[in-house]
């Protein structure tokens, strides 16, 4: 959700309140109820999506992360491999020159 929808979001509760406030005021105590009722649940709801935004977030961050550490690893491997048969090339090259 961009910034426009989350302002418009606070724009419409602050108006809700606002209409709560005026609700109590007139004596209309249902209407304000309705209204306090409305606002609870509004924030209630905006706070579980962007509860669920960051978590959204946080699982691509540790992809990504666990991709990276992935390609690091297979890195790694590689160049291990390639040592190990330079050196254990190396082992062999010096025992057949023992030999002879």
């Amino acid at each position: 959700m961009n910034e426009t929808q989350e302002s418009a979001i606070a724009d419409f509760l602050q108006i809700l309140e606002e209409h709560r406030k005026n609700c109590v005021r007139q004596g209309k105590y249902v209407e304000a109820d309705v209204a306090k009722n409305r606002i609870d649940e509004l924030k209630s709801h905006e706070a579980n999506r962007r509860l669920e935004a960051m978590k959204d977030q946080h699982e691509r961050e540790k992809l990504g992360i666990e991709e990276a550490h992935m390609l690091e690893f297979q890195q790694f491997n590689l160049i291990w491999d390639k040592k190990s048969k330079e050196y254990q090339q190396q082992c062999d090259d010096q025992v057949n020159m023992m030999m002879e």
